[in-house]
């Protein structure tokens, strides 16, 4: 049923196509537009198979974060090349516009966002760091065919229709002839009647999300990266919801184990955790606490040791005596039990091969210790803490000693990607900030500009985190590249309206003309760009994965939001600055600077 309705939907769209000249210049152009995406996400996955070979899951989510943008780059493209055609300019200069004007903004969006994803590079997570670099060369891609392959193919096709007079120059008309940018348009009454109220309201909603971002989780189940149509899944949730099954953590003790401190230690560590609240343990009947699990060396070497064990032998014993062994089963600290050791191996290898590594010089060089836990993935953080400081005598004599489980190792991931996206967050506004506050002083001599532009952006993130924790949504290993790939959204969309602000107020005769004027024009595309990219990362939420299911309902939000604070609040900021400098007395803008600008 779907593959027919499929069938007769572009069947339809065809023959509505070439039945109308219009439709049929609307199809040509979104065809450019994904044949152009297609060759980016082709380019970024070359680059990636020579410079990664295997990709991460994570770069799943490249194709649709370059659809995204792409779209935006033509849209914003395409929008201005159609204005200055129905301006009655020709085909040349309405090219050289389009990319003269929309290109500065492009360039800025490219940088920034390009930056944006880099700063992942360091992250300590070789999937995050492959997806940064990846992300920023597959931009840098998208940016380089929008502002080379269409306009050359755009204009080629173009100028065979010019000379021949087959242009509908009508058909192009840009701005209020649309629906979608006369509506945007008819959001400018915020900022020219309600500027500081948007602004204030914007700020209060930034401070509600922020508190309620303190409530965000960091919990992490490996178990949702499984399908939820897969019956393992269920499962594994049924034995873990209604089963008393204990998890195992292990602590790997690294350096040679063999000396008598280093014996001693383990054995006093051991004890120590084999009574914390969350091991399961026993109490043997003279006194010593073991744990239940039987795979550790010093419960591997006890039963050898031990009279009354299944295991017991007798030969061991005695070269236990032998190298110093008292009733405590301690020995002298500047003593060896490798005799012991090498005795145990010899005739029992397979046993001695689960708890204590050999190298093939016949030294030891890590010894294995694991519990029984029943801390869970709440509790892990805490356990592993409590672990590594039961082991802390080994530490003290010279050995390395490290508690894990899949547990643990999920409480690591949620914690490393939590402290990483806070600092790269910080590096991530702070090199567009400095960025666009440089591009804006040379350019039109008001570096303010810079900061405007981006501070909608940082709300934006804290928006996203907070609508996070209140619907219930964890930071993990997916759902952390969130604030990543909003500023990369966001910073784009915020650009497009200063930029195209600036090259309005200088023509216009005061703010509230301008702003109309941009949301009009740009806040049409933006628009257009943002109902795109909410598609494309809704399509995720149908996902067998719940990660990526949440991944793309945050970012389809996110692109909602963004799009809110960009013809919305953003331009109400602009307004109110440009108010400011008039009651001082100052000229808004240096047009001729401006002039400058768009001219090289």
């Amino acid at each position: 049923v779907l593959g027919v309705a499929v069938f007769l939907y572009a069947a339809a769209f065809i023959l509505w196509t070439f039945a109308s000249r219009r439709l049929r210049r609307t199809t040509s152009d979104t065809l450019l537009t994904f044949l152009t995406i297609g060759l980016a996400i082709q380019w970024v996955n070359g680059y990636g198979y020579i410079r990664f070979g295997e990709a991460s899951q994570l770069a799943q989510i490249l194709p649709i974060l370059l659809i995204g943008l792409g779209v935006d780059y033509a849209i914003h493209m395409n929008t201005r090349y159609r204005q200055e055609l129905s301006d009655g300019r020709s085909v040349d200069l309405s090219i050289n516009t389009a990319i003269r004007t929309v290109g500065i903004a492009l360039v800025l969006a490219t940088l920034t966002t390009a930056v944006g994803f880099l700063t992942n590079v360091v992250n300590d997570i070789p999937a995050i760091a492959e997806f940064g670099e990846l992300a920023a060369v597959g931009i840098f891609f998208s940016f380089l065919l929008m502002l080379t392959f269409v306009p050359s193919v755009r204009e080629v096709l173009d100028r065979r229709a010019e000379k021949h007079d087959r242009l509908d120059v009508g058909g192009l008309e840009a701005g209020e002839a649309r629906v979608l940018p006369r509506l945007i348009g008819k959001l400018s009454i915020l900022p020219r009647k309600f500027a500081i109220w948007t602004v204030l309201a914007s700020i209060v909603g930034t401070a509600i999300a922020g508190i309620a971002m303190t409530g965000l989780s960091t919990q992490f189940s490996f178990l949702d990266f499984v399908p939820t149509t897969s019956p393992l899944r269920e499962t594994a949730l049924t034995l873990d919801e209604r089963f008393e099954f204990p998890e195992t953590t292990s602590v790997v003790v690294f350096g040679d184990p063999s000396s008598g401190a280093a014996w001693n230690s383990m054995l006093g560590s051991y004890g120590q955790a084999a009574e914390l609240p969350d091991v399961q343990s026993i109490t043997l009947e003279g006194g010593t606490t073991v744990s239940t699990n039987q795979q550790s060396l010093v419960n591997v070497m006890f039963g050898f040791l031990n009279p009354g064990a299944e295991t017991f032998d007798p030969d061991l014993l005695d070269v236990a005596l032998d190298v110093g062994f008292n009733q405590q089963r301690m020995v002298p600290p500047d003593g060896s039990i490798a005799p012991l050791y090498d005795a145990a191996y010899e005739r029992y290898p397979e046993i001695m091969g689960g708890v204590l590594s050999r190298t093939d010089a016949g030294a030891y060089d890590a010894a294995l210790f694991n519990f029984d836990t029943v801390a869970g993935e709440s509790g892990a953080g805490q356990l592993a803490d409590e672990l590594n400081a039961a082991f802390q005598p080994v530490e003290e004599a010279g050995l390395e000693a490290t508690a894990t489980s899949n547990y643990i190792i999920s409480d690591v991931v949620v914690v490393t990607l939590r402290d990483s996206q806070i600092s790269s967050l910080a590096l991530t506004l702070s090199a567009a900030l400095l960025l666009l506050v440089v591009t804006f002083w040379f350019e039109s001599r008001r570096p303010m500009l810079g900061v405007i532009t981006t501070l909608p952006v940082a709300m934006v993130v804290i928006w996203v985190f907070g609508f996070m924790a209140v619907v219930g949504i964890a930071f993990g290993p997916v759902t952390s590249m969130v604030s990543a790939v909003g500023i990369g959204i966001g910073i784009p969309y915020m650009i497009h309206v200063t930029q195209r602000y600036i090259e309005e107020r200088v023509s216009q005769p005061d703010e509230n003309e301008a702003i109309e004027h941009t949301l009009v024009h740009t806040g049409g595309a933006l628009a257009g760009s943002a109902i795109t990219t909410m598609a494309g990362f809704g399509i995720l939420m149908l996902s067998t994965t719940i990660p990526f299911r949440q991944f793309g309902f945050v970012l389809a939000y996110t692109s909602g939001l963004a799009l809110a604070a960009a013809v919305a609040l953003l331009p109400s900021m602009l307004v109110l600055w440009d108010r400011w400098h008039r009651k001082r007395g100052d000229a808004t803008l240096d047009a001729s600077a401006v002039h400058a600008a768009l001219q090289d």
